[in-house]
């Protein structure tokens, strides 16, 4: 069974991708590039494999649903229209967290 990243480990990740533009998503295509690049290492082989329902890779999926109900949590991103959120103060301080820590990781 090929292995790949657990749901929850995608919080952070995510968080450090909207941090990084500006702390809000204006483009799913430019956030989905940026929770690519946070993510790094922490991809495992099983999260490149095509989504047939999708057709996207397993990782974006998993990024994109985290943005959905019921997964995403209010108190740290807020939907603010059509594909676009903005972290909120909670948010962008957790992203500060887990930017920090995954730079101490490396």
């Amino acid at each position: 069974m090929t292995e790949f990243t657990p749901h929850e480990d995608y919080e952070g990740p995510v968080l450090v991708a909207l941090l990084s533009l500006g702390g809000r998503c204006e483009s799913l295509t430019d956030w989905v590039e940026a929770v690519k690049h946070a993510m790094g290492s922490q991809l495992k082989p099983g999260d490149f494999d095509w989504l047939e329902g999708s057709g996207r890779p397993r990782w974006q999926e998993m990024a994109r649903w985290w943005m959905a109900k019921p997964y995403r949590r209010d108190d740290l991103v807020r939907r603010v229209g059509r594909g676009k959120y903005e972290l909120t103060e909670e948010g962008r301080k957790a992203a500060e967290l887990a930017g920090a820590i995954q730079n101490s990781d490396m």
